[in-house]
């Protein structure tokens, strides 16, 4: 009976865990109150699978607590590291953003400066072909003047034959 008690008081101190020594309290006391009596086979392997569910319990609830910590690490690091490029994107566009837009108003600048040059040139052409048809009209006319005096003049040729 003895050893019945010692057993039950050598609970392994590194898997203890709540339930296991409110268990182990209450059996002690029960053995205690029946007057010492010896723990049955089947009381031993229910205290034994209670105990060995309550250290699974106890592993898992560890395995969580780890992977709960590994996640939030992961979490804070993931953040830290979106903030960091965030950042570092916003640095590079207020460098680079002055610029390219200093370039494209010189850019602006250099077309409306061509479409300027361009309008000037077809203005030109057109007066230069206005001037160019005028010439041509004022040629025909003269063509047409001489023409009607080459007839005068042949015609009273062919009068006097």
């Amino acid at each position: 009976m003895e050893k019945t008690d010692e057993k039950l008081q050598r609970v392994d101190t590194q898997h203890q865990s709540p339930i296991n020594e409110t268990l182990a309290c209450q059996l002690i006391e029960e053995n205690h109150s029946e007057n010492n009596t010896v723990m049955s086979i089947e009381e031993r392997f229910s205290f034994e699978r209670i105990e060995e569910t309550a250290e699974k319990v106890q592993d898992f609830q560890t395995q969580i607590k780890t992977v709960s910590q590994s996640l939030q690490l992961q979490y804070q690091n993931t953040q830290k590291s979106v903030i960091k490029q965030g950042a570092q994107i916003e640095c590079i566009l207020q460098q680079q953003l002055p610029e390219q837009i200093e370039n494209v108003e010189q850019s602006v600048l250099n077309l409306q400066h061509v479409q300027s040059i361009s309008q000037k040139q077809q203005q030109l052409h057109e007066s230069q072909i206005q001037e160019l048809k005028d010439v041509i009209h004022e040629m025909q006319k003269a063509i047409r003047e001489l023409q009607i005096k080459q007839q005068a003049v042949e015609d009273p040729n062919k009068e006097n034959e």
